[in-house]
């Protein structure tokens, strides 16, 4: 089964889709720059991972610290999904410092957009809808668009847009688990990975992690 997935046609579509995950990326290439100066919820998202690199710099708690910015202050990382986050924030600390934790959030922002096709395209082959429909649907993924409904969508996520760091760390990650979790269901895979990515998706932002739950709890063998 494994050798078979390198086959002629499963080649051209992984290209195709990377090629549009290239495309994507060099369209929304001008959030590198703009997406330094945000006006919308990328800011709170910022303060976070900087707050959170100062806590793990000074030996406190990254779970736990105050945020004299959101409101009269308040310690965010009690009750707001932090997964995105810490992660940046530990690999700032990783990299020795030696890349901005401004530039590494902009470019993380840039690549959860940026990469989406390939997310995609990866979740309608674990439902194992063919090549040339798992293309499409990659193809077709930055098309989506709502009237302000803060959706998988690029108005829900860059710089003109609002900012929702969290929800683009969780929509990969929703995808994946309803992906392995169909496979599961169908008894190709064990349900340990599914029951790691839900987790995951929890922890990146609720809402899609209860969305990721419903939809597994549907899925009928």
């Amino acid at each position: 089964m494994k050798a078979s997935f390198f086959t002629s046609s499963n080649t051209a579509s992984l290209l195709c889709v990377v090629s549009a995950a290239v495309l994507n990326g060099l369209a929304l290439s001008g959030e590198l720059t703009t997406g330094r100066f945000d006006l919308n919820d990328s800011v709170l998202h910022y303060t976070l991972v900087d707050r959170m690199a100062e806590a793990m710099e000074r030996g406190e708690n990254p779970l736990d610290f105050w945020v004299p910015e959101f409101t009269f202050g308040y310690p965010v990382a009690r009750t707001y999904q932090i997964l995105g986050h810490i992660l940046i924030a530990l690999l700032y600390l990783a990299l020795g410092k030696t890349v901005s934790l401004l530039t590494l959030f902009a470019w993380s922002k840039f690549l959860l957009v940026a990469l989406w096709p390939l997310t995609v395209y990866a979740f309608a082959r674990l439902l194992l809808l063919r090549p040339a429909a798992a293309v499409a649907a990659a193809v077709l993924s930055p098309l989506v668009a709502t009237n302000g409904l803060y959706g998988l969508e690029y108005g829900s996520y860059l710089w003109r847009g609002s900012g929702l760091f969290s929800q683009a760390v969780a929509m990969h990650l929703l995808l994946l688990a309803l992906g392995f979790g169909f496979r599961a269901v169908q008894g190709r895979r064990e349900p340990v990975a599914a029951g790691v990515l839900l987790g995951l998706t929890f922890l990146a932002h609720f809402i899609y992690g209860f969305i990721g739950a419903i939809s597994l709890g549907h899925i009928n063998k």
